[in-house]
């Protein structure tokens, strides 16, 4: 009889051991797209009515760059596009900065699927001050 409980409880644990799962595999996803800005720099002053060209710089090592969009405060300002998706992707757009005070600078980039690049402060959303121009009193 011992023998027996002995089977048993070993065939119960032995039984319970395949009830578990084994851990996921997580499975891997491409890096996402990146972009950032090379001219201005996060936190940045420029002065109003200033013309300033935004240099940007967007990189994909998966499906390549098809789009950037460079965004003001959450408006839409520019955007550009290589002729055939590339691994980088470099732009550059005019903004005439304008209105005292802080304003959010966002460049965004695409790959040929729609996928965007994340938000990074610091990188691809930076903060720039607008100050008055020499001269103008302000």
């Amino acid at each position: 009889m011992p023998r027996l409980l002995i089977a048993v409880v070993l065939a119960l644990c032995l039984s319970a051991c395949s009830l578990t799962t084994p851990p996921a595999t997580p499975i891997p996803t491409p890096d996402l797209p990146q972009a950032r800005f090379l001219f201005p720099e996060n936190n940045a002053q420029i002065y109003d009515g200033a013309e300033i060209t935004v240099d940007l710089l967007a990189e994909d090592t998966s499906a390549g760059i098809a789009r950037v969009e460079f965004w003001v405060d959450g408006i839409k300002i520019n955007e550009g596009s290589p002729t055939v998706a590339v691994p980088a992707f470099r732009a550059e757009m005019n903004w005439v900065a304008s209105g005292i005070g802080g304003h959010t600078l966002k460049v965004v980039a695409y790959r040929t699927d729609g996928t965007p690049s994340p938000e990074v402060p610091g990188l691809n959303l930076i903060l720039v001050e607008v100050v008055p121009a020499p001269g103008d009193g302000g």
